[in-house]
């Protein structure tokens, strides 16, 4: 609050202030108020419009509110003035992956990794693109490169132990999924933040009782982001009314969930339900 208080008073005083108005723009995506965040990065590159760091934060926040044309197009004029930079080589490698370009998503990131090889984040990303490409051994060498430099992340040691077991590497995947669970249960004893997915530990977690615990530190973390819930809708109560059914999922894409449900919707009948869905994924 004090943050955006001061840097308010400074635009207001200022609004060209190049440096006010970059870190507006990251004050807001990092409350996610990613629209915003736009518009004050755009007005920052209106006055340097070839400076790599801002290009780059508005290519983020286009990317995160699904606008991945528009992010393309930002991170490929990021490296036409910069095609040495990792993190600009990177960012093109997230775009490739978001547009379903397995081999280029490894390529770019890989490239991001040779340029700089002890960020955990690129190797990570390096791994799930080659987890998607189906190239398991260079999916695990990402991902142990990644622990090697963050032991403490909680998020690379579930997708190591997903590949491990693809490559039926029983006893390493034993280790880390002993550690993995170890490291949840801590942190839920703490209150701490778990960025262990309840949805993979189902995967590998035993006891019911331990998997509950961890689905609902997370839906009370999300709920507590989503605010107070909204009010009833009014509704028609008539019985005979046409009903109106909505289906969200981050998987309406070439996965599982949307080919087992693929026949479920082909099914309901139209004529007494409207059915809608909606994909909050790629």
């Amino acid at each position: 609050a004090i943050a955006d208080s001061c840097l308010t008073r400074i635009l207001d005083a200022e609004p060209q202030d190049v440096n006010a108005l970059r870190n507006m723009g990251a004050l807001r995506a990092r409350t996610g108020r990613l629209d915003e965040a736009v518009g004050h990065f755009d007005r920052a590159l209106m006055l340097e419009p070839d400076d790599i760091t801002t290009l780059m934060n508005a290519g983020q926040v286009r990317r995160q509110l699904g606008r991945i044309d528009d992010a393309a197009a930002i991170y490929e004029r990021a490296y036409r003035l910069a095609p040495h930079r990792a993190d600009v080589v990177h960012g093109l490698g997230l775009i490739a992956r978001d547009r379903g370009q397995r081999m280029k998503a490894c390529a770019f990131l890989e490239q991001a990794v040779a340029r700089n090889p002890r960020i955990a984040q690129f190797l990570t990303d390096l791994g799930s693109a080659c987890h998607e490409a189906g190239r398991i051994e260079a999916a695990l060498d990402a991902y142990r490169r990644a622990l090697a430099i963050e032991p403490a992340n909680q998020t690379v040691p579930a997708r190591l132990c997903h590949q491990l077991e693809r490559a039926c590497a029983w006893d390493e995947a034993g280790k880390v999924r002993r550690n993995l669970l170890a490291r949840s249960e801590a942190a839920l004893a703490a209150r701490r933040r778990c960025l262990e997915l309840p949805f993979a530990q189902l995967a590998y977690a035993e006891d019911p009782a331990t998997i509950l615990k961890l689905a609902r530190a997370w839906s009370a973390e999300i709920a507590a982001r989503a605010g107070p819930m909204l009010p009833p809708a009014d509704v028609d109560r008539d019985p005979d009314r046409r009903l109106r059914i909505g289906y969200l999922s981050h998987d309406f894409r070439n996965h599982a969930v949307a080919q087992l449900c693929h026949r479920v919707l082909a099914l309901q009948d139209r004529a007494r339900f409207h059915v809608s869905a909606y994909s909050t994924g790629p």
